[in-house]
């Protein structure tokens, strides 16, 4: 119901099917996080939250989803983990054109482990300094 009211939606993981990825549970965002900061009641300064991060991940993978759908890219949309607890918090892809996008509140780097797998993976890292 949530999803076809465009409330949340789920993100699927990406996998190679290796025995060592997790392959089965979607992780789930809101397209609105003004509607996820009513739902918990926590409309404080975001830069003070302990949820920061998860909100910055939130609008990252929200924005992208609505350009990449807005303007028909057609990628698809995943993130990855492995059992290890090695992840990547997006992962678009198409074809065979792999972009693995970490998502930091401030500096960071994609996954060694998603690099050594995926080694014609284009990489990138989202902060708050170069997301706009």
């Amino acid at each position: 119901m949530f999803e076809q009211s465009f409330i949340i939606f789920r993100l699927p993981p990406f996998t190679s099917k290796r025995r060592n990825e997790i392959g089965k549970a979607p992780k789930i965002y809101f397209y609105d996080l003004g509607l996820r900061n009513a739902i918990i009641g926590d409309f404080s300064d975001p830069f003070l939250r302990r949820d920061f991060g998860a909100m910055f991940e939130n609008f990252i993978i929200s924005e992208v989803l609505k350009h990449n759908s807005y303007s028909k890219a057609g990628y698809g949309l995943a993130f990855w983990r492995t059992l290890q607890g090695s992840e990547v918090d997006l992962v678009l892809h198409k074809a065979n054109e792999v972009v693995a996008c970490e998502i930091k509140t401030s500096q960071g780097r994609v996954s060694t482990a998603f690099g050594n797998r995926y080694p014609k993976a284009t990489q990138i890292v989202i902060t708050l300094e170069n997301f706009y």
